[in-house]
């Protein structure tokens, strides 16, 4: 019977309910997309790596112990962290029983410039180019021939498509730093879809000669002949080896490892995604909860006659969870299908951006039982509460003529969160003192802080919302003071309402504090450091700089000195990071370094210069040791013993070390070699302006080389940083709008607790716009109450940072105060389009029906 009064009870009233299946339905969608977005990622890249790893065998290099965490920084690269293997084994094993065709893997990054004359640039996708050979059996052709010589390349057709250029058009490469004339000579297809990269075939020897020039390659792909198996053809080119520190895989143990690398990747985002999404659904925990609240407040008299007639306490909780789990389901199996239609979405404005997936959107099982357990659970848990207090309303109740819940004191609610407060301000406080990571701590303060704020906000509600509103109070009679007293009214909804805002906005303000705190870091560090009058950069950050564009600047009229910072993946001490090179003339002037310890003149070969924080961190003097071991030029780790000559505080190059450009020319094989910037000083008399026109007319033909002064690389350090704060601000937008949602809901459910009220007020004189007016200033004060509660947590913890992470270079504080009242109002104006629907409806509402309202 319980069952069948929850299902009426969420049919016959669908606007009590309506907004928490929107909630659950927008929360769930976040989740299952999530899920069915890494399976469509998934399923793109698997068909990737059928299609790019087809042979039936292949030979690499052995694991290297002392490198494993060297190489592709996607960890999808087989033959990261592995030895290389010498492209002469190709011909020893063309000759093993059952091998048809050995081909080395050769490839590598390339610049192709477009028909319009700019560079081919994809969302941050790469632009690769690899070695063809006429004998490779996954080759397609479809127009054109193979590249024969330095000045012909092949495009794939989506490349092709997408360059404006076509077979036979020509065009501008730049391959290893040196731009080249070339002709396409034809189109390229492949089976599976390159998720936005642009592919560039390129004649053989032209592609050793760039990306192989010690005679090494990551892998040769061993194509069997028919009626051998993969285990036989690795068995018969295992027994051929001859060569030191290779092994065979088959193709299918290859691609199952490639594939489980991918998947390791994909864990990571689907994580990130999936954390917002359960902010998303605390947010939205709030709102049903509320939602509940109200309901079994309004249903009061139907409850104490369902006890009267016999229901059981029990029971009455069951027919409450009973709607929350309808509500639930309902929300879940919608959020489920928008869900998918939220990933079709993405994908086709992937594709439009050039970045096509070809993978299946499947609805898995698990994903629906994923998306309908969310959906449920948070459901019946956030009604868990309000349904027992339905439990507890008396049957005799029914008998009177009003029936209300007694509300519990809010003192220990008060005393309980103050507590939690001071205890996270003191955490936060703590953490800013600790000599050792203050991390922890800190975290532990913000939980603290934010749980703290949501438990006390009822008990300070009242004087909050009176000091907000005193104006409104003083001189806007009379809808002022009926619109605080509504809000003040019942804390304990105010401050749940608030509450689902409150979290959004703590994590808005932190976000806020912290960007513009880095912001304000990468300033100061550019101040501080840079003595350059222009940095020269690639926005082709995977090749680097060009080394022929750094000498050709050099020499460019006007130019005093031109000295570039190059840097490569190296083991420091015991873990991996990126080493940087430096000529020490870069000290006279491009740069200006603090020096905490030793003399930069001691700076030459076999020495090193080493950040400040970590040889505070790791104990080292000058004058100390520090052993690297690099990737030497047949892939194997090779060591070095260099000394410190100074420790220095110059966090505008990035690296935690530093050694002289000739030591590092000498000891890094040249395909490992990159230059990342070029600091370049003006002449004495000469106009910087005219120098940067000459500049910019010499490197024009290398087509993306970014020539900029001191301020200009400071905003563009900036808008990485905003870039970043945009993808935070989108993925915390779905908890915005929920809470937005959760205001619209907690009027309009208010409005019809208050029919009578309403009649009353209409009844005494208060016009349709008065009372429009009150539905509007309750909506836009309980929004400015969440957002202020929510910003001074976010602000208060992220204020912390600078402190805590000092010895990490991040030591400037800006709070945005600017930003963060328009954040307020912001929320003022949420509040207040929150309100028109209430508003409008409880204007219409009329005035002897709501005098007779029940």
């Amino acid at each position: 019977m319980m069952v069948k009064l929850a299902w009426r009870s969420v049919r016959e009233h669908p606007v009590r309910f309506g907004m928490s299946v929107i909630v659950v339905v927008l929360g769930v969608a976040f989740v299952t997309g999530t899920f069915s977005l890494r399976s469509m990622m998934s399923s793109t890249f698997s068909d990737i790596v059928d299609s790019a790893y087809v042979a039936q065998s292949y030979v690499r290099g052995v694991e290297n112990p002392d490198l494993q965490q060297s190489g592709d920084s996607f960890g999808v690269d087989p033959d990261a962290g592995r030895v290389q293997v010498p492209v002469a084994l190709a011909d020893e094993l063309a000759d093993v029983p059952g091998v048809d065709t050995v081909i080395p893997d050769v490839g590598g990054s390339i610049v192709l410039v477009k028909a319009d004359g700019t560079a081919m640039q994809t969302n941050q996708a790469p632009t690769l180019a690899f070695g063809l050979v006429p004998e490779d059996p996954t080759l397609s052709v479809a127009t054109g021939t193979l590249p024969q010589n330095d000045h012909e390349i092949a495009l794939e057709k989506s490349t092709l498509d997408r360059s404006g250029l076509s077979v036979g058009s020509t065009t501008t490469i730049v391959l290893s730093g040196t731009p080249m004339e070339v002709t396409v000579v034809g189109e390229l297809r492949f089976a599976a879809a390159t998720s936005g990269a642009s592919l560039v075939g390129l004649n053989m020897d032209t592609a050793m000669a760039a990306f192989a020039p010690d005679g090494n390659v990551g892998s040769l792909g061993i194509f069997g002949q028919d009626g051998y198996t993969e285990q036989q053809i690795a068995a018969n080119v295992a027994d051929a080896l001859t060569a030191p520190n290779v092994e065979v895989v088959t193709g299918d143990e290859l691609r199952e490892e490639t594939t489980a690398q991918i998947e390791t990747m994909l864990g990571f985002v689907s994580t990130f995604l999936l954390i917002f999404a359960l902010v998303a659904l605390v947010v939205g925990g709030f709102i049903i909860a509320n939602t509940f609240a109200m309901v079994v407040r309004q249903r009061l008299r139907e409850i104490a006659v369902l006890r009267a007639v016999g229901a059981a306490p029990r029971q009455v909780f069951a027919s409450v969870v009973g709607q929350a789990a309808i509500v639930g389901l309902i929300g879940s199996l919608l959020g489920i299908g928008g869900g998918l239609g939220l990933v079709y979405l993405l994908r086709a404005g992937m594709a439009a951006m050039g970045m096509e997936m070809s993978g299946a959107i499947p609805l898995e099982a698990g994903t629906v039982i994923i998306g309908i357990v969310t959906g449920v659970v948070v459901c019946v848990v956030s009604a868990a509460i309000p349904a027992r207090q339905a439990s507890r309303v008396p049957p005799v109740d029914a008998m009177r003529e009003t029936v209300s819940i007694k509300e519990k004191q809010l003192r220990l609610r008060g005393i309980l969160g103050g507590v939690l407060v001071v205890g996270g301000v003191a955490a936060v406080i703590a953490a800013m003192r600790v000599d050792s990571d203050g991390g922890p701590l800190l975290g532990l303060g913000a939980a603290g802080l934010l749980v703290g704020m949501l438990v006390w906000a009822p008990a300070v509600t009242r004087p909050v919302i009176r000091t907000l509103a005193w104006p409104l109070a003083r001189w806007g009679r009379p809808v002022g003071p009926v619109a605080v007293g509504n809000v003040i009214r019942n804390p304990r909804r105010t401050a749940s309402t608030s509450g689902a805002l409150m979290i959004g906005m703590a994590l808005v303000g932190a976000a806020a504090v912290l960007a513009a705190s880095a912001q304000a870091t990468l300033s100061s560090v550019i101040d501080k450091s840079l003595d350059a009058d222009f940095v020269v950069q690639s926005v082709d950050y995977t090749n680097g700089m060009p080394v022929q564009a750094a000498q050709e600047i050099a020499e460019t009229e006007g130019v005093a000195a031109a000295d570039g910072m190059w840097s490569t993946p190296a083991q420091i001490d015991d873990s991996m990071s990126f080493i940087g090179a430096v000529p020490p003339s870069l000290f006279e002037g491009g740069v200006k370094a603090e020096i905490t310890a030793g003399d930069i003149a001691g700076f030459g070969d076999d020495t090193v210069l080493v950040q400040h924080s970590l040889a505070e961190s790791k104990g080292w003097q000058v004058g100390d040791t520090v052993d690297l071991k690099l990737v030497g030029t047949d892939g194997a780790a090779t060591t070095a013993a260099l000394q410190i000559a100074a420790t220095v505080k110059l966090d505008a190059l990035g690296v935690p070390l530093m050694t002289t450009q000739q030591w590092y020319e000498e000891n890094v094989p040249q395909v490992a070699q990159r230059m990342d910037v070029l600091f370049v000083q003006v002449a004495d008399g000469a106009d910087p302006e005219q120098v940067r026109d000459a500049m910019a007319e010499v490197v024009k033909p290398y087509v993306v080389i970014s020539i900029m002064d001191q301020d200009e690389f400071n905003t563009e350090m900036s808008n990485q940083v905003n870039q970043l704060l945009l993808v935070l601000y989108a993925l915390l937008a779905l908890s915005i709008v929920i809470a937005v949602l959760g205001i619209v809901n907690t009027l309009a459910l208010s409005i019809m607790e208050r029919t009578k009220e309403i009649g009353l007020l209409r009844a005494v004189g208060m016009s349709k716009l008065q009372l429009s007016s009150v539905v509007v200033t309750e909506s836009i004060l309980i929004a400015v109450f969440g957002a202020v509660g929510g910003l001074a947590v976010g602000v208060g913890v992220a204020a912390a940072l600078p402190t805590v992470f000092e010895a990490d270079g991040f030591d400037q504080l800006a709070v945005p105060w600017l930003q963060l009242g328009t954040m307020v109002g912001i929320a003022a104006v949420v509040g207040l389009v929150a309100a028109l629907w209430p508003a409008i409806r409880a204007s219409r509402l009329p005035v002897l029906d709501a005098l007779a309202y029940e």
